[in-house]
């Protein structure tokens, strides 16, 4: 029986792109007047290309997506008051989990799946402070009963020892408990070798060949019917 259902974050309940391109607006409202000319689609593709869906590329040779968005930004635009690569980090950093748009269908389903009682919690890759303010930016915060970041814990997707022990606080064991995420080897592939239903959100990574035991969605809407909830 399925008492406990986990999600990813990012491109999960919560739209990355459209999140950069709220976080654009304010940046061309900050620094329009630093600029020699501005033009928010060149902003924005200068930031999707460097956050590569939340995932530095392979080839990055830079630490964190934040020192990448913020190095790219200070040389590729055209300043004439120059604005120097940490101050835009910082400012990403600050400003970038409060621009959170949440995914299509997600407030439906949470709202749902709080009614019905299924204790919900959140799983994600990142810094601890960035995930919970991007949560708190949605209308369905108070959902979750857990809110558990690599950072915070000291292990990443798709180490099995994140899933196990955030159900295990919870009372749970991991054949009780379903994770919906985006990413087919830290989300899917790390839910299922933890134990765990496996729900696979598909569309923002490159398909791989997955176990058969992993459920595939393409929306959120069909969550309930994978699952026959």
């Amino acid at each position: 029986m399925i008492k406990a259902i986990y999600f990813d974050l990012d491109n999960t309940l919560v739209n990355r792109d459209a999140s950069i391109d709220r976080f654009v607006s304010c940046f061309v409202q900050r620094f329009s007047s630093d600029l020699r000319r501005i033009n928010a689609l060149q902003v924005g593709d200068i930031i999707k290309k460097q956050d590569n869906g939340g995932y530095l590329s392979d080839n990055s040779p830079y630490s964190h997506i934040f020192e990448a968005v913020g190095a790219e930004l200070s040389v590729q635009l055209p300043w004439k008051n120059k604005r120097s690569a940490e101050e835009l980090s910082q400012y990403w950093q600050h400003n970038f989990p409060r621009c959170a748009v949440e995914m299509n269908g997600a407030a439906n389903l949470l709202n749902y799946l709080s009614y019905r009682k299924y204790h919900l919690g959140v799983i994600s890759n990142g810094a601890d402070l960035s995930r919970r303010v991007t949560i708190n930016a949605t209308s369905f915060s108070h959902l979750f009963s857990q809110v558990v970041s690599s950072d915070g814990f000291g292990v990443s997707k798709p180490d099995p020892l994140i899933f196990t022990d955030t159900t295990r606080q919870a009372g749970f064991e991991t054949n009780e408990c379903v994770y919906v995420g985006d990413h087919p080897v830290k989300d899917a592939l790390g839910a299922i070798n933890a134990g765990m239903t496996a729900v696979w959100l598909a569309g923002f990574h490159e398909n791989i060949d997955l176990s058969q035991n992993v459920l595939a969605v393409n929306s959120l809407a069909e969550v309930l019917d994978v699952l026959s909830l």
